[in-house]
């Protein structure tokens, strides 16, 4: 498997990422990219060949009430710095790292209710909080160390997911008033769009985001059963999706991720499979499905991209919770090139 290279770090990511980690004045150095925890190798895809679902390599953490368990995990992100996962859990309000291969690093709790998580450019964490005093967000260390929070101004929101776009700008999604939130780079509130409804800029139950290569949104319109494209600004770009349990058709989709042509993956909650979509919203696949195995409940409610080829995918049921890792043979969903007219001649 090719070990893709983290990004470059700027002086002020480098201290940020220092400052997260505990890594100034001595300290132990962090994992950089070439240090990451191995994963399982991945036998070279056939990528003509049909899609085999439900290929796990992995499956870690448990149902349980301790600060190492899990009993409603809402968040996840990857770390582009050493591959460590962070998860949130709104139901004992705590925040659990783990290594690339599932074991525990360590885990912090919070006074107030944890939603969604994203991982800065310096390595710190951004929590979606919820019954936080007068915030939005909340940022810490990797370790645990509150030193920031931001949004007074939408403190009552209800907000539930975070992501970050390549300039560092926080989009937050709000159930409270079933809208989006912007925030710029320094967390002030920038945009705002959105209100309940069916049309092209309405939502309900909006909780879930992702952004794509491009800089937009793609929104989990959990109770309208579709996905929706809108840019930076709120511009509505497309939508995808209509309820039902055919190839295709959702049912209250949650957790998303995009991978490197911009497909979508859904967590297909309420039909209990995640499904795969180009990005203009054609169906392409189902990597995962059939989760009410694990228990008659027990539904994907997050998704995140360790590397390229590995799908994290966060089930939840009544007393069931794990974070499962699947291959993905993600040049299986490449767009294909139009053949040109120069194609015809031979040598």
């Amino acid at each position: 498997m090719t070990v893709a290279q983290g990004p470059s770090l700027g002086r002020d990511a480098v201290h940020g990422y220092q400052r997260a980690h505990g890594t100034q004045e001595g300290a132990s150095r962090p994992r950089w990219s070439g240090e990451r925890t191995p994963l399982l190798l991945v036998a070279q895809n056939n990528h003509f060949a049909e899609e085999k679902p439900n290929q796990i390599i992995r499956r870690f953490g448990q149902y349980g009430n301790t600060q190492n368990q899990m009993r409603q995990p809402t968040g996840i992100a990857v770390s582009p710095y050493t591959d460590d996962i962070v998860v949130t859990d709104s139901g004992l309000n705590t925040v659990t790292v783990f290594t690339a291969t599932g074991n525990v690093i360590h885990s912090f709790a919070c006074d107030c209710s944890v939603r969604g998580v994203a991982i800065t450019r310096g390595g710190t964490l951004l929590l979606v909080v919820s019954n936080g005093g007068n915030s939005l967000l909340r940022e810490y260390t990797i370790h645990g160390e509150q030193f920031a929070s931001y949004g007074s101004f939408y403190s009552q929101e209800n907000p539930f997911e975070i992501a970050l776009t390549s300039k560092n700008q926080a989009v937050v999604t709000s159930l409270g008033q079933n809208c989006v939130h912007i925030l710029n780079s320094r967390f002030k509130p920038s945009v705002r769009f959105g209100s309940k409804g069916r049309g092209s800029t309405h939502f309900s139950m909006p909780y879930y985001v992702a952004i794509n290569a491009d800089d937009e949104l793609v929104i989990a319109n959990s109770g309208n059963h579709r996905i929706k494209i809108h840019k930076f600004d709120g511009t509505f770009v497309r939508k995808f999706g209509k309820q039902g349990s055919k190839v295709g058709k959702l049912f209250y989709p949650m957790g998303l991720c995009v991978d490197r042509y911009k497909n979508v993956f859904v967590a297909d909650a309420n039909n209990f499979r995640v499904q795969v979509f180009s990005a203009t919203g054609n169906f392409l696949g189902t990597p995962v499905k059939d989760t009410f195995e694990y228990g008659l409940d027990v539904k994907p409610v997050n998704l995140a991209f360790l590397r390229d080829n590995v799908l994290l995918v966060m089930l939840r049921g009544s007393r069931f919770c794990e974070i499962q890792a699947y291959v993905i043979d993600s040049e299986k969903y490449a767009p294909k090139k139009s053949p040109k007219w120069t194609d015809c001649f031979c040598c």
